[in-house]
């Protein structure tokens, strides 16, 4: 399959504020990515490619013209694109080609050819990439941490007294392996587990504790000004303590998945019970 043009697209694309403006230079981004392309369209003045991670998860990346018009049978390629900070409207102004607002975005301005791609991964599969949790299992909180996998699993239809939460720790694919998997039998989410949400200025954050013993492990997921120059940042990975003190920390290496909250605190019973966690440095 190769490229597929629109021009109704263009239409849209103004609609939503989003007009290349090619003419000017920005700043080449370090940062690239990899993926499987899905499907690209191009339209009067952009592109738009659909990349489907190794993980299984999809996302729309807005690429240069230029980009598209070499490459007009990027679907079913494995790639590596780079990016650079371009100039385009800003979303305020509507699609009116007379707005002088103009925003800073990575645009996919390079890209790299590195063979064809697998076949789709199934939903099990890619559950499986990403957390130690089922196809069936609500994913409460899951990351890597270097080659292994932290998750939290849950039956979706827990309640305070019902269902199921249960730690995961280890590596892919193989639950019979698993180093950790606690509760063994499987606990309500309330009676296996503490937990709350903190907010402060310019962030929050939300942690949940399951214990074993002597032992507890700590989940968390946070957002605040800790980078550079109050730069926002995020925080997210896995503490282990002993006797209420951390004995280890194990940071995520990818985005977590993540449905701690307020939500679904209020939805298993989860609370706090007096206790508290400070998210590590």
């Amino acid at each position: 399959m190769g490229i597929k043009f629109t021009h109704a697209r263009a239409c849209c694309l103004a609609g939503l504020g989003i007009v290349f403006t090619s003419a000017v230079q920005g700043q080449v981004l370090a940062q690239s990515i990899r993926g499987s392309i899905t499907s690209q369209e191009i339209g009067d003045t952009g592109c738009y490619l659909t990349l489907r991670s190794d993980t299984g998860s999809v996302t729309t990346q807005i690429a240069d013209f230029e980009l598209c018009t070499r490459h007009p049978k990027l679907p079913g390629k494995n790639v590596e694109l780079g990016f650079t900070l371009k100039q385009v409207m800003d979303e305020s102004c509507g699609g009116n080609p007379d707005c002088k607002k103009t925003r800073r975005v990575p645009v996919a301005t390079t890209v790299k050819i590195l063979g064809d791609a697998a076949p789709a991964m199934s939903t099990n599969q890619a559950l499986e990439r990403v957390s130690n949790c089922t196809a069936t299992e609500l994913v409460v909180f899951a990351c890597r941490t270097g080659t292994k996998l932290v998750s939290v699993c849950a039956d979706p239809a827990s309640g305070p007294k019902k269902g199921y939460l249960q730690y995961r720790f280890g590596k892919p694919g193989n639950r019979e392996a698993l180093e950790i998997n606690w509760p063994e039998n499987g606990l309500p989410p309330q009676a296996a587990a503490t937990g709350s949400t903190e907010t402060f200025s310019g962030g929050g954050a939300a942690w949940l504790r399951i214990r074993k013993g002597t032992y507890a492990y700590v989940v968390y997921s946070g957002i605040g000004r800790w980078g550079p120059k109050g730069q926002t940042q995020s925080k997210e990975g896995v503490v282990v303590e002993h006797q209420g003190k951390a004995i280890a920390s194990l940071k995520c290496t990818q985005a977590a998945t993540s449905e701690l909250g307020p939500a679904w605190f209020d939805q298993v019973g989860v609370q706090s019970r007096g206790e508290t966690f400070d998210l590590p440095d």
